[in-house]
């Protein structure tokens, strides 16, 4: 607002400058247009010396006549600013005399407020004496605050009374009178006398003083005065003033020709301060009514429920009790009865410090609240729509301690409730926004918090920072049913030794629930009296519900069952994330995720760690992430920076089953020390697409019974559709393979497919093999390995295997490519090739370094009716105990071998049994490799052929 005035003046201002010459063209040479400045010390009604820009603007001027424009702009010492518009009009009915009269706007900005008025004035001017008369009147807002402050309050009736001091800034209406004569002459002028009298009124009062000055022009140009002036508001003010015209006429002509003399008057608006103290009633902020207020003292005397007299008995108060009222209840040794809120009332304690929102000043406390000892209530508290419950223990109560149905809008904080028979918090089918904080709910009968949305009901949950301990039901239980909409946010709950679940979450039928959970500790649930649930945290979504959720930053731990249990069932759409989490210490799966029947789930869990998790009390379990889509779910996940690690089962368990469909991004994730396997990934009869990025897996054991081992295994069951992609992993110090994947069919259905890319793997201290590849029965399997590192694989506890890397086809259809790979300190084969059956099987070796294997270090065998057809090219085969490379042909098929540009020392041993031998180039063999080939039983017994791929 300052701003704007300084603009308004600045621009008014300039434009009577800018249009002085025009004007000054148009009118009687004897009066032009005028451009002034000038000073003013302090003086009444203004705090500040201020300066002046003034323009005088002609534009009638004949016969004696003139109508004028004066504008002024003020500039403060302060930098506040302001200015005045004044037309005027003069005319001389004599030689000696002229008369004029005039109408202004005035407008000043004291830094704080903006005022304008309206300014008129008669005038007489002559050569021998003057008289004129200026009159000020306020327009809009006379009386202004500028600083407000509150000295205290009290409660006094049913109100809340507060001691306010004001500071106002208050424009002063008046006039002024006074007439002069001219006392000396001083260089081309004269030195005039005033005197007269003003008056001031508004709403500081009103006062009559005098004044007087003296007003000296030493040249045309210049002007000083000099004014003494006394009354009852603003004492004695002795002002001085000094101005000088730039360029037009000279306010100060003749005697005779006084049109062009400026106006004299008080150019700034006169404003004064003033203190109030008053006594004032609380306003609600949102109706502007004052706050009223119902006082309870438990056992005291019955009374009217003002401060000075309260009743004694919280459902009399609430009985009496008004719309927007608040109903205030005192500490006492008196437990109370149970009560019902009726609506758009509030029940609150003075045991907590008790904040209520004013008009006046915003948010304060309460007198007398802050005690710390919360009133006793020993029954069911009842509320109604818009209401709060603030303060109480509520103990001992028959059925729910604190219940609500079919209403809206409830805030139920800062209570202790213990022992009730049903629900500690039972609200049905309550819609709006609704607030359940600071609450401490123990030993309830069933559910701590019990949340339900039914038929059409919008609701929203705000749960915070709720101690929940030792429910014989759920902690928190929250259902959404037939077309509810449900938004739960948990936020900073502790909730322990509960039955059943932690937290319960439900959407049926066609209702949409969202749930938000955000740094909360569940631990210690157990299952119920059937021996069902015991999870920390349950989700479900059933029919063709839609469910949200979004865990944060939350600790799940000694649960009886799953640490986190996630599953959409029958058509149900499932969105959610889990960010930064910890599930430690629970029985079965320390995350269990699933999809039914043609459900449809899409989730990311970023940084989350899975630990300890034991098998559950039937002895299954015990994965610490295990997620599955089932008989036509869709699953389509990220798992990012996951850390797994000592749990009795799989660390990540993942199975797509009878028609499912997933597809599942892992990044960047650590598991170790996991049993069984330590990422497990299976489909059967479904498709999967399945991407491994930056996984570390270490120290994989096997299960109680010896098997498994495995660090990674991936399968591919009847009939499913798999493509795994692995990138950039480490695998170290399995128990069994480093790398297990197999492809399985079944005869007469249809075919099993799977395709791996392997990139960049470093698989280490593996047992058995390193890298184990097999494909069974009605399989199709495809294999690229590319860049990676196998080293220091040893024999499994049986003393067999030791392969760096196994290859398996037992009737199947396999295609392998192994391009630019190390493989050192195998006990067994480097690598080993076999088919089986009626297998075929094309094998691609390309640029592999094989270093210090316990036996060949690629060994190639077709048996039965199987077909292989390899490349070998490029290999550095560095062997020295027994032939590196060793092929054999025992099928009664043909086996077709291409050898190029391989290197060894220990040579190569070519081995006809049964079928046809194939060798691409057969004559230049031994010159297209370094190294010794042998043929057995001759070089005569196999076959030259141009390729074999």
């Amino acid at each position: 607002m300052k701003k704007t005035i300084k603009y308004y003046v600045i621009g008014l201002v300039s434009c009577l400058v800018a249009t002085a010459p025009v004007v000054a063209q148009t009118t009687n040479n004897s009066v032009f247009s005028r451009f002034s400045g000038s000073f003013t010390s302090t003086g009444t009604g203004y705090q500040e010396p201020y300066f002046s820009i003034e323009g005088f603007i002609p534009f009638q001027n004949t016969n004696n006549n003139l109508t004028f424009l004066e504008g002024r702009l003020l500039l403060s010492t302060d930098s506040t600013m302001g200015g005045n518009l004044l037309l005027g009009h003069r005319f001389g009915v004599s030689d000696d005399a002229v008369w004029g009269g005039y109408i202004a706007y005035d407008i000043r900005n004291t830094g704080s407020n903006t005022f304008n008025q309206i300014g008129l004035g008669l005038e007489r001017l002559g050569k021998n004496w003057e008289l004129r008369t200026n009159g000020y009147i306020p327009l809009g807002t006379s009386k202004q605050v500028t600083s407000e402050s509150f000295r205290g309050f009290r409660f006094a009736g049913n109100n809340l009374l507060l001691d306010v001091n004001r500071e106002f800034e208050v424009a002063l209406a008046g006039f002024d009178v006074e007439a002069g004569v001219p006392i000396a002459r001083l260089g081309e002028g004269y030195v005039r006398a005033y005197g007269g009298m003003y008056y001031y009124t508004g709403d500081v009062g009103s006062t009559l003083g005098v004044r007087g000055r003296l007003v000296a022009n030493p040249t045309n140009n210049v002007s000083l005065g000099l004014t003494l002036q006394h009354d009852s508001i603003f004492d004695t003010r002795l002002v001085f003033n000094a101005s000088i015209d730039f360029a037009g006429s000279s306010r100060h002509l003749k005697d005779t020709m006084r049109l062009a003399q400026s106006v004299q008057r008080v150019a700034t608006i006169s404003v004064i301060g003033k203190t109030e103290n008053t006594q004032e009633l609380a306003t609600n902020p949102e109706t502007g009514k004052p706050l009223q207020f119902r006082y309870v003292t438990p056992g005291a005397s019955t009374g009217n429920g003002t401060i000075e007299n309260p009743t004694d008995n919280i459902q009399t108060a609430l009985n009496i009790a008004q719309p927007e009222d608040i109903v205030y209840v005192e500490f006492s040794n008196s437990a109370s009865s149970g009560f019902n809120i009726p609506d758009n009332v509030k029940v609150l304690s003075n045991a907590l410090p008790q904040v209520v929102e004013t008009r006046e000043i915003g948010k304060v406390q309460l007198p007398n609240s802050g005690g710390g000892q919360l009133p006793v209530v020993n029954g069911t508290v009842t509320m109604g729509n818009n209401t709060t419950l603030d303060g109480f223990a509520i103990i001992n109560a028959t059925g729910n301690a604190i219940q609500a149905s079919g209403v809206n809008n409830l805030n139920i904080r800062n209570n202790k409730i213990i022992n009730p028979s049903e629900q500690g918090i039972s609200l049905s089918g309550v819609g709006g926004r609704n607030i359940i904080s600071n609450n401490r709910i123990q030993d309830t009968g069933a559910h701590s918090i019990f949340l339900q949305g039914f038929g059409n009901t919008q609701q929203l949950f705000t749960v915070e920072n709720n101690i929940i301990d030792s429910s014989r039901a759920q902690g928190i239980f929250a259902q959404a049913s037939l077309n509810s909409q449900q938004q739960v946010n948990l936020t900073d709950n502790l909730i322990t030794d509960s039955t059943g679940a932690g937290i319960f979450a439900q959407a049926n039928n066609n209702a949409s629930q969202t749930i938000n959970i955000t740094r909360i500790e569940v631990s210690g649930t157990v299952k119920d009296n059937a021996g069902e649930g015991g999870q920390g945290i349950f989700v479900a979504a059933n029919g063709a519900a839609q469910q949200t959720l979004k865990l944060d930053n939350s600790t799940i731990s000694d649960n009886a069952a799953q640490g986190i249990f996630i599953a959409a069932n029958s058509g149900a759409k499932q969105n959610f994330t889990i960010n930064n989490s910890t599930t430690t210490d629970n029985a079965g799966q320390g995350v269990f995720i699933q999809v039914n029947g043609n459900s449809q789930q899409e989730f990311t869990i970023n940084q989350i760690t899975a630990s300890n998790t034991a098998k559950d009390s039937n002895g299954d379990g015990g994965q610490g992430i295990f997620i599955a889509a089932n008989s036509g779910g869709q699953q389509s996940f990220t798992l990012n920076s996951l850390t797994i690690t000592n749990n009795l089962a799989q660390g990540l368990f993942i199975s797509a089953n009878d028609g499912a469909r997933q597809n599942i991004t892992v990044n960047q994730s650590s598991v170790d020390s996991n049993s069984s396997q330590g990422i497990f990934v299976q489909a059967n009869n479904s498709i999967q697409d399945l991407f491994l990025n930056l996984a570390n897996v270490n120290n994989t054991t096997k299960d109680s019974n010896g098997n498994g081992g495995q660090g990674i295994f991936v399968a591919a069951n009847d009939g499913a559709q798999q493509r795994l992609k692995l990138d950039n992993s480490t695998v170290s110090n399995s128990a069994g393979q480093g790398v297990f994947i197999a492809a399985n069919g079944k005869l007469d259905t249809v075919q099993t497919q799977q395709t791996s890319n392997i990139t960049n793997a470093n698989i280490n201290n593996s047992r058995g093999q390193g890298l184990f590849i097999q494909s069974n029965d009605n399989a199709q399997q495809d294999l690229t390995l590319t860049n990676s590192k196998i080293n220091d694989t040893k024999l499994d506890g049986n003393g067999e295997g030791g392969q760096g890397i196994f290859l398996q086809a037992n009737g199947t259809q396999q295609n392998i490519n192994i391009n630019n790979t190390q493989i050192t300190n195998s006990a067994g084969q480097g690598m080993f090739v076999q088919t089986n059956g009626a297998a075929t099987a094309k094998v691609n070796l390309n640029s592999n370094t094989i270093t210090n294997s316990g036996s060949n270090d690629i060994f190639l065998q077709a048996n039965e009716s199987s077909k292989m057809a390899a490349l070998a090219e490029l290999n550095n085969l560095e062997n020295q105990v027994i032939n590196a490379l060793s092929a054999a042909n025992n099928s009664d098929k043909p086996m077709c071998l291409a050898l190029r540009n391989n290197k060894t020392m220990s040579g190569f041993l070519l081995q006809r049994n049964n079928g046809d031998f194939q060798l691409v180039d057969l004559d230049n063999i031994t010159v297209n490799n370094m190294g010794t080939v042998t043929f057995q039983p001759s070089k005569d017994n196999f076959t030259n052929v141009t390729n074999c791929l």
